[in-house]
């Protein structure tokens, strides 16, 4: 063993010891530079991705509100009285928060229930009032896909009357 005198006349002996070892602005700009490729990949699957969970909150929203009007007819033997767009008639409050259906929904626009109206019966959806972000008849035509046929002249998700209003049929 080397006494402290020692040390002190051979500072070669304290270099021997391996100093922490850092990270060379080369090896840095590799691991940004790979990170900003897998970011460019992943970044448009994720806007997809982000776009499909709207339209899938939009359809189950929908759904849902079709269902508590099932409910009622099937508690009163009739549909309930048409409301205006935007608002939630009043005979459906003990079936729907009244909360969830009077704000936007989650495609834009505002939730409607339109009861002998538009040449239906009954029927739930959307209206794009004007000033409104409509998201275009293709954005629509994707939800009709999903929930039916994909077309939006026939079956049971249509556009009505103008192209600003978009029903789940429950009766024509």
């Amino acid at each position: 063993m080397l006494s402290d005198s020692s040390r002190m006349r051979h500072p070669s002996i304290n270099l021997c010891r391996r100093l922490p070892r850092a990270f060379t602005l080369v090896e840095l700009v590799i691991v940004v530079l790979i990170l900003g490729i897998l970011a460019a990949v992943a970044a448009p699957r994720l806007v997809v991705t982000g776009e499909n969970a709207t339209k899938q909150a939009f359809i189950q929203h929908l759904f849902v509100y079709y269902e508590a009007v099932e409910r009622y007819y099937h508690d009163n033997q009739t549909f309930p009285p048409n409301s205006i767009t935007g608002t939630l008639a009043p005979r459906l409050e003990p079936y729907l928060s009244a909360r969830d259906f009077v704000v936007e929904t989650p495609i834009g626009g505002s939730w409607d229930y339109a009861g002998n109206e538009q040449s239906v019966i009954a029927a739930v959806g959307v209206h794009y009032r004007a000033g409104d972000s409509f998201p275009g008849l293709s954005y629509m035509k994707a939800i009709d896909t999903l929930i039916d046929d994909g077309d939006l002249d026939t079956g049971t998700f249509q556009r009505r009357e103008s192209s600003a209003r978009f029903y789940l049929i429950l009766k024509e």
